[in-house]
């Protein structure tokens, strides 16, 4: 869970502190990810921790992480007083989970740019999966085969010399090829 919109404003110098909340799941598959049978308590926590620490917009939160049995919540705070205080109370209506929070300076947002935000492919795959999802709501099979149309533009010929053997070593094919005139 990663809040992909705040990349266009951030970093932001309203808040420069980074804190976390990590979480010690109860019953964690052996991937380490969240287990079916514990995962509707995970929500309801998510559920009250996140409006619980943003509440008095001195907090926003940016995302999670789940990994090796533990969800790690990340927010950048205006400044880092109270935090443990404010944690703490929050995690009260969860008395059966272990956990630990901390902060640390970050104007430059480096945990959201360098750890949580994903890379350019990462962010092509989770496009692709929004599709797939919307295709099957709409009642696509996406094990149908089906036709795509690509086109690409070349500044010389070898360029597209070199794509077209590319495509055609992959085993896909070229439908046409236009030639335009080159004006300087």
């Amino acid at each position: 869970n990663l809040n992909l919109a705040l990349a266009e404003a951030a970093p932001s110098a309203e808040y420069p502190v980074m804190a976390y909340v990590h979480l010690t799941m109860r019953d964690a598959r052996e991937d380490g990810l969240s287990s079916n049978a514990e995962y509707p308590r995970l929500e309801q926590l998510e559920d009250h921790l996140i409006p619980a620490l943003t509440a008095d917009n001195q907090a926003i939160f940016v995302g999670r992480n789940t990994t090796a049995g533990c969800r790690d919540f990340y927010f950048y705070l205006s400044n880092d007083k109270g935090w443990q205080q404010r944690v703490a109370q929050a995690m009260a209506a969860f008395p059966e989970y272990e956990y630990g929070a901390d902060t640390r300076e970050d104007s430059d947002w480096s945990t959201y740019f360098d750890f949580l935000y994903p890379g350019e492919a990462d962010l092509q795959r989770m496009q692709n999966r929004r599709i797939c999802i919307l295709l099957e709501q709409n009642g696509d099979s996406l094990s149908l085969a089906r036709e795509i149309r690509h086109w690409a533009y070349f500044t010389d010929d070898s360029q597209r010399q070199a794509y077209i053997d590319n495509v055609l070593d992959s085993q896909f094919k070229i439908e046409q090829i236009y030639q335009t005139d080159r004006k300087s």
